[in-house]
């Protein structure tokens, strides 16, 4: 989450800066006073600042808000795989419960019950689950004679999606951290949180991919367009070649850095 924060000082920072350096050029064409001009933008600069914390209070509070469950989720999906089989299997009966399910345990494993559809439940969170825990998933569910099974795990690793796709005939559902977390928040129930993850020391890669996300491709090249084409109307040319040509290559760093975000596809409506 502090990598996230780091991205919008940077941001910040980096808007400040290319807004004072206009607001200097277009109040020194006016009066031609370097002194005055660098004064009346930085006092232009303060006043927009204020305007702007004060109109985006309501977000800063909700971003704080979303914060605090980012941490909260990343430590409770930390301590899960440290909870015994017993906690972990009371825990989610306890969830089911909420959600309207009728719960039961056979040979020690948890089956759930809704809407006539009874589906066995196979946590796994040591690690992204492959096709070793979607089988294990599937024999329990033919032990327990179930219409389905409902896989928990962090996320689904290679081959899982699969071994999945070829359990065909089956009423599955695979409820990834997402998924799960939102289950949670739904029905006010979390497990205790017993350990938080140490904070390790980040690569330069990893802090420029926070700094220059892919997402901030549209935004880096629509600004350094428009400061390459004022260019073309400015007595003060170089100033915006310059402001645009740097802009250019924070375009090339999202393509290099930014990386993909990975898409993952939700079945909580199946719950």
């Amino acid at each position: 989450m502090k990598k996230n924060a780091l991205a919008k000082k940077f941001d910040l920072i980096f808007v400040s800066i290319v807004l004072y350096a206009l607001l200097y050029i277009v109040y020194y064409a006016l009066y031609r006073n370097t002194v005055f001009s660098l004064t009346l933008a930085f006092m232009t600069l303060a006043a927009l600042h204020v305007l702007y914390w004060g109109l985006t209070r309501g977000r800063r509070e909700r971003i704080a808000k979303e914060k605090c469950e980012r941490e909260h989720c990343e430590a409770v999906f930390y301590s899960l795989p440290y909870l015994n089989e017993q906690a972990l299997a009371s825990f989610f009966q306890a969830l089911f419960e909420k959600a309207g399910y009728r719960s039961e345990y056979f040979e020690g494993s948890l089956v759930v019950e809704k809407g006539g559809k009874r589906r066995a439940v196979f946590a796994s969170f040591a690690g992204p689950c492959g096709e070793r825990e979607v089988f294990s998933a599937e024999h329990l569910r033919q032990r327990a004679d179930c219409v389905g099974f409902i896989l928990l795990c962090d996320s689904l690793g290679e081959g899982a999606r699969d071994a999945l796709s070829s359990l065909i005939g089956n009423d599955n559902i695979a409820l990834q951290r997402a998924d799960i977390y939102a289950l949670m928040k739904r029905h006010d129930t979390s497990p205790p949180v017993l350990y938080k993850k140490p904070q390790g020391k980040r690569s330069l890669k990893e802090i420029f991919s926070y700094m220059f996300k892919r997402e901030r491709f549209k935004s880096f090249f629509l600004l350094a367009l428009i400061m390459f084409l004022f260019s073309f109307v400015s007595p003060f040319k170089m100033y915006y070649l310059v402001f645009s040509g740097v802009l250019y290559i924070f375009c090339l760093f999202t393509l290099l850095f930014g990386g993909k975000r990975d898409m993952v596809k939700s079945e909580l409506d199946k719950v």
